[in-house]
């Protein structure tokens, strides 16, 4: 997003605010959260999302089919 009177900065939002330390923490503030600050602050426009990942996170990641389904989410989100 680009903020007005800012239009060479990008505004972004990063999930570190939220707790949470495994894989499914962090698909529920994708899921959950991410969607509605977004639709509060740029709804027809690009928003840069920072996403936080614990270590038992990024290993929960190397599951079958998890970090097929992480970049699907992260696509839509």
């Amino acid at each position: 997003m680009k903020p007005p009177g800012l239009e060479t900065s990008d505004l972004t939002y990063c999930t570190n605010i939220h707790p949470g330390e495994t894989w499914a923490d962090v698909e529920r503030v994708l899921a959950e959260l991410v969607p509605v600050v977004k639709a509060d602050v740029a709804p027809d426009r690009p928003f840069g999302v920072g996403l936080r990942l614990s270590a038992r996170a990024a290993a929960e990641l190397e599951a079958p089919g998890t970090l097929e389904r992480a970049k699907a989410r992260l696509a839509g989100a």
